[in-house]
C-alpha cells in the first residue's frame, strides 16, 4: 500500500546506517545537521 512505499530492505538499512552514525556523533559530542 502507498503508506509502506518506503519500507524497502535498502531504506531501511539507510535508516539504520543514519541512527548509528547519529548516535556515534552524539557520544563524541559531534554536531550533525544542525538546524539553528
Amino acid at each position: 500500500t502507498p503508506h509502506l512505499g518506503w519500507y524497502t530492505q535498502e531504506s531501511v538499512d539507510r535508516i539504520l546506517q543514519i541512527t548509528l552514525e547519529n548516535i556515534a556523533a552524539f557520544l563524541h559530542g559531534e554536531i550533525i545537521n544542525r538546524v539553528a
